[in-house]
């Protein structure tokens, strides 16, 4: 299971490092060669809100099936 980290980020700034973990059916972090591409529509101009930051295959190790779930990019208002 290759799931996106969750991240926030001030407005009118640059994302931050997209980044992920990849787990085992019983949630077990495991290490697979390759990397997963991670994308998000936001960017450094995209209003307060939340966006989607999702996982693909990218080079992770094809000998696998992976599930990808999506983590959330969150941009908050200003206090």
């Amino acid at each position: 299971i290759v799931t996106a980290d969750d991240k926030t980020r001030p407005y009118n700034t640059d994302n931050p490092a997209l980044t992920y973990v990849v787990k085992d059916g019983a949630g077990k972090v495991v290490n697979v060669s390759g990397a997963a591409a991670l994308s998000t529509t936001a960017v450094k101009t995209t209003p307060v809100g939340t966006y989607p930051i999702v996982p693909t295959q990218g080079t992770l190790d094809d000998n696998y099936a992976y599930t990808f779930v999506n983590g959330t990019l969150t941009i908050p208002s200003l206090l």
